[in-house]
């Protein structure tokens, strides 16, 4: 991924550098020709309701992954039949470049607490952005993949028996403890506000 910002001179690439004080600051340098593409591609070309760049608000800080379809052309490039699966933290539908999200998914995770500033704690903590699902489908169909399941992390779950195995194994517990513990796990993945709508599951099949 590479972090930008739009701001009203144009767009800018993010980058690292070092203060006076020998701590991290970011940088901000003209996009190359590279970014500028991608960043065109990602926030206009992932479809209704995508605003187009213009729309968007000043500043806009998000991250691009110029890299994916070369990446995964590689990663699938010995792949003759089958299917590639992605699930992971992300959007879909144009909500990944929303006016609202502003800041971008940036985000850092340092002993069980979030943030978003990844220029601390170097060596330490986890550094992650959120997957655009619509940059990965396009970039599937560069490399003759089509989407074969696109769904959250509930539904996809649900689709495939989960009630069924929830209730299987909620009748085969122990004790009341184990039912909770279970009935926890199962709102773990499901429920909105956790893990059901902030995952997404997608299938690539080869076409």
């Amino acid at each position: 991924m590479r972090a930008f910002v739009l701001r009203d001179k144009g767009l800018f690439a993010r980058q690292v550098g070092v203060d006076e004080n020998k701590n991290f600051v970011w940088r901000e340098v003209e996009a190359d020709a590279p970014m500028v593409d991608a960043v065109r591609a990602a926030v206009t070309g992932s479809g209704p309701p995508s605003p187009a760049l213009t729309a968007l608000p000043r500043p806009y800080f998000s991250e691009v992954c110029v890299m994916l379809p070369p990446w995964l052309a590689e990663v699938t490039r010995t792949l003759r039949q089958g299917s590639a699966w992605f699930i992971d933290y992300g959007y879909a539908d144009g909500a990944y470049y929303a006016p609202a999200r502003r800041e971008g998914t940036l985000r850092c995770h340092w002993r069980h607490r979030a943030h978003n500033d990844p220029l601390i704690l170097p060596g330490l903590q986890d550094i992650t952005a959120w997957v655009d699902f619509d940059a990965l489908a396009r970039a599937g169909a560069q490399v003759g993949f089509a989407v074969e399941a696109h769904a959250t992390q509930a539904q996809f779950l649900i689709a495939h028996g989960l009630d069924e195995v929830f209730a299987r194994t909620y009748a085969d517990a122990p004790d009341e403890a184990a039912r909770y513990a279970l009935a926890q796990e199962v709102k773990r993945l499901t429920l909105p506000n956790e893990m059901g709508e902030r995952f997404r599951v997608m299938v690539l099949r080869t076409s």
